[in-house]
């Protein structure tokens, strides 16, 4: 098991259980279904203001999932089944009852585990990269790099203000020892 693999994993369950933000329009088609008219209630219309407010982490970890399954075929299928199985519970299961579901042994569970986390961890990299590329268009990133720029020029400034002074007490000093 690799460890930011296993953090980056449950971040991305906890974010599927329970989303950290309720954003965009309810649709009146949430709730349709063939018996009764639907009431409104799917969380957005569009994934838009969705995509906008979940951490990226946990998107680059559903891409990384999504990744997985299309180019691995079955045996992807296998490891975002026992990502979601494993991660993306409200309650936790029990190892004994994930095999169950799972229908696996404990030592194919296993083995699975450690290769969703090298096949994550294999793509990381790549997930590293559009993280920061996400992450720097964001106004927060901007405002925080402007602020840091600001105070980099000030520093800057106040450094060669104390070096002008200092050079003109010296120039005082020498005129005083002078006359």
């Amino acid at each position: 098991m690799i460890d930011f693999v296993e953090e980056l994993l449950l971040a991305w369950g906890h974010e599927r259980v329970s989303p950290s933000s309720e954003v965009g329009i309810p649709s009146p088609l949430g709730q349709l279904d063939e018996v009764s008219a639907g009431v409104g209630g799917h969380r957005a219309l569009s994934l838009t203001e969705q995509y906008a407010a979940m951490d990226r982490r946990v998107l680059a970890v559903e891409q990384a999932l999504r990744d997985i399954s299309n180019e691995l075929g079955l045996a992807g299928r296998q490891l975002a089944h026992l990502a979601e199985v494993r991660y993306a519970r409200r309650q936790r299961l029990p190892l004994v009852e994930q095999h169950r579901l799972l229908g696996i042994s404990r030592n194919t569970y296993r083995a699975r585990l450690d290769r969703l986390h090298v096949e994550v961890a294999g793509r990381y990299p790549d997930l590293e990269g559009m993280i920061t590329r996400l992450e720097a268009d964001l106004p927060a990133v901007k405002a925080r790099h402007a602020w840091v720029e600001k105070a980099r020029k000030a520093a800057e400034q106040a450094h060669r203000q104390r070096q002008a002074r200092r050079c003109a007490c010296d120039r005082c000093q020498t005129l005083r020892k002078a006359s």
